[in-house]
């Protein structure tokens, strides 16, 4: 019998260690889990908003300037007299953070939780998108990946991982620039190509100019006539003047300083087939 209750003792013993151990896990997880907000009014008459999202996996802290409308239960004429413990939403199409805190002197902080739009998740399974999971909902959230964009790519004929519909949020893209932009036959672009134009600054119109002057170049030429500062009204008038230059020579006549008179001139002159090199070339020992 003594062997038997030193089995049980010991037996007890672990399971009370492993429970102590469980519960201490959860306690420490607890501990690096951090969901706070900040607000004040911002510039702009906007309200300047941080949150700072922490979990053993992942940090975020996030804060701007946002338009009031953002928020249910918090507005201008109220934030600069609240005192004590109040509670608003941070509201987008993606879920809330359901924010509660103390106020004072116009400002606030405290913790959120964060509330799921159930329509949201529906409506990206019904275009045909992947379920996002927990963090890529809170990445969309702040994102502000909106179910206008999502339908936007989706009308367009883009193959977008949620991933990329979070980037290409990230980079500016809007559904008013996708739809523009489809002035140009988006399906000729992929979303890679759509970031990278954003990147570089590329706008709808440029496109349609481009479009307009009859050039039907790569994206990687878009973004070099681009980034070489090359007018489409320029691009325009070498065309109407005969020559069929590339976009990298165009754009080394610019930066030579060559410009639509001096190809008027040479045009004029009887110098009507030459080539991008020989242009600079005279350009550069001043004859005209």
């Amino acid at each position: 019998m003594k062997n038997v209750t030193e089995v049980v003792g010991i037996s007890v013993l672990v399971i009370s260690c492993l429970a102590v151990t469980q519960i201490s896990e959860v306690i420490a997880r607890q501990q690096s889990e951090h969901y706070t907000w900040s607000v004040s009014r911002g510039q702009s008459d906007k309200v300047q908003f941080e949150i700072d999202h922490s979990t053993p996996n992942r940090s975020i802290r996030w804060n701007s300037d946002l338009p009031w409308s953002n928020f249910r239960g918090l507005d201008p004429q109220s934030l600069p007299h609240w005192t004590g413990t109040h509670t608003f939403k941070f509201a987008r199409d993606a879920g809330n953070f359901v924010c509660t805190g103390k106020f004072s002197s116009g400002r606030g902080k405290g913790s959120y939780t964060y509330e799921e739009n159930p329509t949201y998740v529906s409506e990206l399974q019904k275009l045909g998108f992947s379920t996002p999971n927990a963090e890529e909902l809170l990445s969309m959230l702040m994102s502000d990946v909106s179910l206008e964009l999502v339908r936007s790519v989706s009308a367009a004929g883009l193959n977008a991982s949620t991933a990329e519909l979070i980037d290409m949020r990230n980079r500016g893209i809007t559904a008013d620039y996708l739809r523009e932009v489809q002035t140009k036959n988006l399906e000729d672009f992929s979303v890679h190509e759509l970031i990278e134009m954003k990147n570089h600054n590329v706008q709808p119109k440029f496109l349609r100019q481009l479009k307009e002057a009859g050039y039907n170049i790569p994206t990687g030429e878009i973004i070099e006539l681009q980034d070489g500062g090359v007018k489409p009204e320029f691009l325009q008038e070498v065309k109407d003047l005969g020559y069929n230059f590339s976009p990298r020579e165009i754009i080394q006549m610019s930066n030579e300083g060559v410009n639509i008179a001096y190809l008027r001139k040479l045009k004029t002159s009887g110098y009507s087939h030459l080539s991008a090199e020989k242009i600079i070339e005279l350009h550069n020992h001043g004859i005209d």
